[in-house]
């Protein structure tokens, strides 16, 4: 039999508490698992493969669907008995690292960027925003009528409308759904187009996030970070290589991207690429 290599910290994201509380578990993967925090707060302890993020808890192990007793304070993690000190690990930073961005060279890169999610996002994601051919992969009834509403809702926002907003949550596919993982990337853009321009979007950040609350814990976890500017691993170097029009990085951070949930990844991708060209337009009315 294989014997589990032992486990270490990597990192652990600034808004994991210094105490554990009263720990439940809302969903296991093999490569997160979700915990409630106090019956309200999300806290995630995830493979290397997931990587860092706000409220994630990052371990070197391959796989860990095998976690079934958690609990910490200030000086350990305690994770099925075995003591992992805190002090091992590095403090993930969730805020973007960019100085000095040249708006033609951020888009630039997200050109690239929407050519590579349009390429190879998976077949039911919202990527048939950004190419209508891409509708096609949609077949059956419920596909054909769920594409119509994405659509419809996405268009109304875009064009200014937030009630659309509430029309759009919770709509779609996978444990966040597709409407909520757009929803993400067109805050994440919003938190961009501040960073590049300097033209303050948090009021409309906390706007878009009220219309936008769920019961959905994960869902709301996302965008509450999103709004904050607060970015899980994947997304930031994303961003980040878009920004700098580094088409290296930005090939294998659209690759990791992708690799969120079943369609999540690209959702995030497709909301943050149509925001972010409706806000260099000029196109957004409440800006």
């Amino acid at each position: 039999m294989q014997t589990r290599t032992r486990l270490k910290l990597v990192s652990v994201g600034p808004d994991v508490s210094v105490e554990s509380g009263s720990v439940s578990f809302h969903s296991k993967f093999s490569n997160a698992v979700n915990l409630i925090l106090d019956g309200n707060n999300l806290v995630s302890i995830v493979t290397n493969k997931v990587g860092g993020g706000p409220n994630n808890i990052v371990l070197n192990a391959q796989d860990v669907s095998f976690i079934n007793v958690v609990k910490w304070n200030e000086s350990y993690f305690m994770i099925n008995g075995e003591v992992l000190l805190r002090n091992t690990a590095k403090v993930y930073n969730p805020l973007l690292s960019l100085h000095d961005v040249r708006i033609s060279d951020f888009l630039t890169g997200l050109n690239f960027f929407e050519r590579l999610l349009i390429k190879n996002a998976p077949p039911l994601s919202a990527a048939f925003l950004l190419d209508d051919r891409r509708k096609n992969f949609f077949i059956t009834p419920f596909e054909k009528n769920l594409r119509i509403s994405i659509r419809n809702s996405v268009d109304r926002f875009l064009e200014g409308d937030l009630s659309a907003i509430s029309k759009l949550k919770g709509l779609g596919f996978g444990l966040t759904p597709q409407g909520d993982d757009l929803i993400d990337g067109f805050v994440s853009a919003l938190v961009v187009y501040e960073f590049i321009t300097k033209v303050n979007t948090y009021l409309l950040r906390n706007k878009i996030y009220s219309a936008a609350e769920t019961s959905n814990l994960i869902s709301n976890t996302f965008l509450r970070y999103a709004v904050k500017g607060m970015f899980y691993q994947r997304v930031k170097e994303l961003i980040e290589a878009v920004a700098l029009n580094d088409k290296g990085k930005i090939i294998n951070s659209t690759e990791k991207l992708l690799n969120i949930g079943e369609t999540s990844g690209s959702d995030i991708g497709a909301g943050f690429v149509l925001m972010s060209r409706k806000l260099f337009e000029g196109g957004i009315k409440w800006l």
